[in-house]
């Protein structure tokens, strides 16, 4: 059974909020300021501290980047996979054998602007 839109949006918004609070937590213990971060990822501290206040009108890309620079790129990458599933399976099959697409985006998408 599905939940009502209502507790579906109520969900999302506590995750972004989790998702945005792991993001600052994880800054601060790698003791960064939020200006050096926004610098890593290529983003102004504006549109950082919306991603850390767990705003959803933050790109997913910029997102990733952040989440990577401060050392959460492994747990993105189980995120990707799921549950007991290796790299490559369950992917379209457009993707070359064995590759993980997830895996490949994460790296690229966290290289740092220039």
């Amino acid at each position: 059974m599905r939940n009502p839109p209502e507790m579906e949006l109520a969900m999302l918004d506590a995750q972004l909020s989790g998702l945005g609070a792991r993001l600052s937590l994880a800054r601060r213990h790698r003791r960064l300021r939020q200006r050096e971060l926004a610098q890593l990822v290529g983003v102004t501290v504006v549109t950082l501290r919306k991603l850390e206040r767990g705003h959803g009108g933050v790109s997913l890309a910029t997102a990733v980047k952040a989440l990577v620079a401060v050392g959460l790129g492994a747990e993105l990458e189980r995120l990707c996979r799921g549950p007991g599933r290796g790299p490559g399976r369950g992917q379209a099959r457009s993707y070359k054998e064995g590759a993980d697409p997830c895996r490949s985006r994460l790296a690229r998408d966290a290289q740092p602007a220039t």
